[in-house]
């Protein structure tokens, strides 16, 4: 199945190919960008790993990894994930929950893309899907990702065992989110 492109005004999210390993690399070989992720990782884990995140959501259409850009330039600078959220470290168990994430280069951060991304791809999730519930996780130290979270309607719902550990837990029910957004 093709996830679709999603655009907003500033930005165009277009499913995460092949090609995009140098963006990949970008982001998740940058200890700043990991800090909260697990730390970074090397370029050859990237260009290993890459067949399978590109390869997310191909079975389930709402499922998988886009790239995040410039609308006006199509200049990627990060991405933006909707996927089981899973249990242990090594991503192999799933908690029943489907969560949001997000990586962007630091040259975008604090122009309110990520938030203006994920607004819209909740709105994606919840009126084109069969999505009952988003959640997130974050590290307890991110406070701009908790802010994010709870800027596009995301309450704080106590803790959760994910990635191998303990983490701070946030939900948004598309119920909630339709009287909220009609």
């Amino acid at each position: 199945m093709t996830k679709p492109i999603l655009t907003t005004d500033r930005l165009i999210l277009q499913p995460l190919e092949h090609r995009d390993l140098d963006l990949i690399i970008s982001l998740f070989t940058d200890e700043e960008i990991m800090t909260y992720a697990g730390g970074a990782v090397s370029a050859e884990s990237c260009e290993k790993e890459m067949p399978d995140y590109a390869g997310l959501g191909h079975k389930v259409a709402h499922q998988g990894v886009w790239t995040i850009g410039l609308r006006e330039t199509g200049e990627k600078f990060g991405t933006f994930s909707l996927f089981p959220m899973p249990k242990d470290k090594e991503e192999t168990i799933p908690t029943g929950h489907t969560e949001i994430g997000y990586f962007i280069l630091k040259d975008y951060w604090g122009k309110g893309y990520v938030t203006e991304a994920a607004k819209h791809i909740i709105k994606f999730a919840f009126t084109e899907t069969n999505l009952e519930q988003l959640t997130a996780c974050v590290d307890d130290d991110n406070a701009a990702s908790r802010n994010i979270l709870q800027k596009v309607g995301m309450i704080e719902d106590g803790t959760i065992e994910a990635y191998g550990t303990i983490l701070p837990f946030f939900t948004l029910n598309k119920q909630d989110w339709l009287t909220k957004n009609g």
